[in-house]
């Protein structure tokens, strides 16, 4: 039997997880009697939507990154969707969250290699420095 692929992105499946739990904490701290902890677990709440949202934040950065990269690709599927006879407006929808998680992937690839590269980078410049200075 074949299994199949999570659908979901990492930057997708992060703010999901965090959605849910800002709203767990809110629901929490109404029904909390106290007044430090109904506070404390209404900040909870709102910094896990803020982390929601930078992650959703982190999506579009991804799809721009992927979308830079896939630019001729991008045109060649549409023209070829639109030159399809059986192309249909729900064919196109698919097509076009297909290519967007497809941008999303790469432009996470994108900002990984070059994140490692960065640590590399700094590594070397460290090692380098610490073999020059005497200690």
């Amino acid at each position: 039997m074949a299994t199949t692929a999570n659908s979901q992105t990492e930057w997708k499946r992060k703010a999901t997880a965090r959605k849910g739990q800002a709203t767990r904490l809110r629901n929490e701290a109404k029904q909390n009697g106290s007044l430090t902890e109904s506070a404390r677990a209404r900040t909870r709440a709102e910094s896990n939507a803020l982390m929601a949202a930078s992650y959703e934040a982190g999506r579009a950065f991804d799809a721009s990154l992927g979308a830079a990269g896939t630019v001729g690709d991008s045109v060649f599927d549409v023209v070829r969707s639109l030159a399809d006879p059986r192309g249909t407006i729900s064919s196109l929808r698919e097509d076009a969250g297909r290519t967007f998680d497809r941008m999303e992937r790469r432009g996470s690839k994108t900002r990984r290699r070059a994140q490692r590269e960065l640590q590399r980078l700094q590594r070397r410049t460290r090692n380098e420095a610490e073999r020059r200075v005497p200690a």
